[in-house]
């Protein structure tokens, strides 16, 4: 890896994304996920992929990726359980 080039990250295509399914359920041709149960399993969804990813960061040295991980596993599990 030569000077400030960033090192390859696989884009991954909307067919491999679970929340595309959710996205896709019982909701409007958008791909919007704002009713209730949606945006709670949504949010389920992105507390527990942030904490594998906090985890994966942790054990790659990455602290403060790691940390984010963890306040989005936070946001997100509150709003999983409406907010409060």
């Amino acid at each position: 890896m030569a000077g400030n080039s960033r090192p390859h990250v696989p884009k991954v295509e909307a067919a491999d994304s679970p929340i595309e399914a959710l996205a896709r359920t019982d909701s409007p041709a958008d791909g919007d996920v704002r009713s209730g149960t949606q945006q709670a399993e949504t949010a389920v969804y992105i507390a527990a992929m942030s904490r594998e990813m906090a985890a994966l960061a942790n054990r790659a040295g990455l602290g403060l990726v790691a940390h984010l991980l963890a306040m989005a596993e936070a946001e997100a599990a509150q709003a999983a359980d409406g907010g409060n």
